[in-house]
C-alpha cells in the first residue's frame, strides 16, 4: 500500500506535480460522478492489484525483483482509463476548442504508463531490464477497465420502465363499457 504513495529516488516534486494535476483535472471529475467512496475504492484496488502483479511477476521472473517500483502511476493509470470509459461521449472544452476526452485520456494514460520506464532508464537502468516498470500501470487500467463497466454511461438500452408505481397492488378495477357509457 505504501507504494501507492511513495515516489521513487529523485523524482520528487515533478512526479508529485503529475500526479497532483491528474488527480485534480480528471479524478475530480470522475469522484463528482461516482462519488467518494467508489472512487477511491476504484484507484486504490487498481493500485493495488498493479503492485500485486509485479510481487507475482518477480515468484516466476527473479529478474524483475532488482527494479524498485513505486510511486502513484498505476492509481494515475486507473483514473485516467476510467475517465475515458465514462465520459467517452462528451466533449471538454480546452479554450475555444472542443477536444474528446479519449483523446486527453490516452495522452494521459501514455504518459502515466510510461513515466516509471522512463525514470528507471534515466536513473541507469537498461532499457531491457526497465519495461517491467510499467507493468502496475498497465494492470491497474485492466483493473479499472473492468470497474467501470457497471457504471459507465450508456444509452437506452430498450429496457421497459417499470410498469406500476411503486405501493400499488399488482390487481386494478377495470370499468364494463356499460358502467362507462353513463
Amino acid at each position: 500500500m505504501s507504494a501507492l504513495f511513495r515516489y521513487p529516488e529523485g523524482l520528487g516534486l515533478l512526479g508529485l506535480v503529475w500526479t497532483l494535476a491528474i488527480q485534480w483535472v480528471i479524478g475530480s471529475r470522475l469522484e463528482g460522478f461516482w462519488g467518494t467512496t467508489r472512487y477511491l475504492v476504484m484507484v486504490l484496488v487498481a493500485g493495488l492489484v498493479g503492485y500485486a502483479s509485479v510481487v507475482a511477476l518477480a515468484a516466476v521472473m527473479p529478474a524483475t525483483a532488482s527494479l524498485d517500483y513505486a510511486g502513484p502511476g498505476p492509481i494515475d493509470a486507473a483514473c485516467v482509463v476510467a475517465f475515458a470509459w465514462v465520459f467517452a461521449a462528451e466533449r471538454m472544452r480546452l479554450g475555444s476548442a472542443e477536444i474528446s476526452p479519449v483523446l486527453v485520456a490516452g495522452i494521459t494514460a501514455a504518459l502515466s504508463v510510461t513515466f516509471a520506464p522512463l525514470v528507471a532508464v534515466a536513473a541507469g537502468t537498461p532499457i531491457a531490464q526497465a519495461w517491467p516498470a510499467a507493468i502496475p500501470a498497465v494492470v491497474a487500467a485492466v483493473v479499472a477497465t473492468l470497474f467501470v463497466q457497471p457504471w459507465r454511461k450508456r444509452e437506452n438500452s430498450g429496457k421497459v420502465g417499470r410498469t406500476k408505481p411503486r405501493g400499488q397492488t399488482h390487481l386494478r378495477v377495470v370499468r364494463t363499457p356499460e358502467d362507462m357509457l353513463n
